[in-house]
C-alpha cells in the first residue's frame, strides 16, 4: 500500500508499508544536491524515521563531499537502515564490501533485487 508519494527537484519518494523508497533524478550528485535531498527527505517524512531503499541505478557519479555527507549523523537522522538498488550483482558485491570497511553508522546493504533489499529492510520498520 502507498502512503505517500512526493516529486521534489532531485529524487521521488514514495513510502510503502513503512519502507521509503527514494529514485534519485540526477545522475551526478554533488554536495549541494545531497543535502537538497536529505532536507526534503526530512520535510516529507515529519521527522518520523524509516528504513529506506535508494535506487543507485543510472547514478554516474557521487562526490567525495556528498558520500561523506550522507554518512553523517544529521544527514543520517529519521533512517533506520538503508538498502541501495544497484544495477548489477557485480556493483551490488562492490559497494558492500566497501560498506564493510567503513562500517557505516545504520544497518545498510546494497541489492540488485528490489524484493531482496525490502525483505531485508522488513527487520529494521519501527513498530
Amino acid at each position: 500500500m502507498i502512503d505517500l508519494e512526493v516529486e521534489t527537484r532531485h529524487a521521488f519518494f514514495k513510502l510503502v508499508d513503512g519502507v521509503l523508497i527514494t529514485t534519485f533524478k540526477p545522475k551526478n550528485i554533488d554536495l549541494e544536491t545531497a543535502k537538497q535531498i536529505v532536507e526534503d527527505r526530512k520535510r516529507i517524512t515529519h521527522g518520523k524515521s524509516y528504513p529506506g531503499m535508494g535506487y543507485a541505478k543510472g547514478i554516474k557519479y557521487v562526490s567525495k563531499e556528498a558520500r561523506e555527507y550522507f554518512s553523517q549523523p544529521e544527514a543520517l537522522e529519521g533512517v533506520l537502515a538503508g538498502a541501495l538498488i544497484m544495477d548489477s550483482n557485480f556493483s551490488a558485491g562492490l559497494i558492500n564490501f566497501f560498506l564493510k570497511l567503513t562500517s557505516p553508522k545504520i544497518p545498510n546493504k546494497a541489492f540488485s533485487s528490489e524484493q531482496a533489499a525490502i525483505e531485508w529492510l522488513q527487520q529494521f520498520k519501527a513498530e
